[in-house]
């Protein structure tokens, strides 16, 4: 009877302690991203304290503050790039729970490669609620072509632009990064779509600054990026998707992709 009585006040001791925390939950929307491109993170905070959650960060008598704590390689924390909070607001009920989207680069310089160990944390009533920690790897990619040209414009400025590739979602995905080596200063990494490497990804960059990249992105699918690269910025313009004789799919054009192989020879 004791030894019953006991495991009663035991799990209702175990309930109360559950029921008395706040917990965060951290899931990176990639595993690994390329050098330099924009990497998310989505932290769910279920509210099971029994109070209300009101935290905003404007307010001067806010109490509840949010952060996000990153660390290289098992050493050193990363400074924030900034004091500006990563959220401004968050309002939780008993029983309710919030996915918050974070954008770490705006927040954290994560420009070097290697691995970073990501937790979220929130301080309310006193006590400081912790994630467990998540990885994410910056990786450098498979380069599989590469061009440089001359910023329209500016004939003491060139821009580099290479074609990279990572497995991602156990699939292969082809990506555009633009640097100026000159300025050291990155224009962005943009993903292009899945990759099918038979035919061999090709990038050009006319005078006026308009980009295109055709990479073949099924068996008898191309896909056509078209960006631009200004003075302060690159811009993704438009993407369309072919068959390999170029026709538009649902249209008919009567040119062969780079590299499309001729059912004619």
């Amino acid at each position: 009877m004791k030894t019953t009585v006991l495991s009663l006040v035991m799990l209702l001791a175990c309930a109360w302690s559950a029921r008395g925390q706040v917990h965060l939950v951290v899931r990176p929307e990639h595993d690994a991203v390329l050098q330099h491109e924009r990497t998310r993170l989505f932290v769910t905070v279920r509210n099971d304290s029994g109070l209300s959650i009101l935290m905003d960060t404007r307010n001067p008598r806010n109490t509840v503050h949010f952060e996000v704590l990153v660390t290289k390689n098992r050493g050193t924390r990363l400074k924030p790039r900034s004091s500006r909070p990563l959220v401004n607001r968050l309002f939780l009920e008993p029983d309710e729970s919030e996915e918050l989207m974070i954008d770490l680069t705006d927040g954290f310089d994560l420009s070097a490669m290697g691995h970073y160990q990501i937790r979220a944390s929130l301080t309310f009533e006193g006590r400081t609620y912790t994630s467990a920690r998540v990885v994410i790897d910056v990786v450098n990619g498979m380069e599989v072509a590469k061009v440089r040209r001359v910023v329209a414009g500016y004939a003491d400025l060139t821009r580099e632009y290479s074609l990279r590739y990572w497995r991602r979602d156990m699939i292969e995905q082809l990506f555009l990064r633009v640097d100026e080596p000159s300025t050291e200063t990155n224009y962005g990494v943009f993903g292009l779509g899945p990759l099918l490497r038979v035919a061999t990804p090709q990038v050009t960059v006319d005078s006026d600054g308009t980009i295109v990249v055709i990479h073949q992105s099924g068996p008898d699918r191309y896909t056509r990026s078209t960006l631009r690269s200004e003075r302060n910025s690159v811009l993704f313009v438009d993407q369309t998707f072919h068959r390999r004789d170029g026709r538009v799919i649902g249209e008919q054009a009567p040119f062969l992709f780079p590299g499309a192989p001729d059912d004619a020879n």
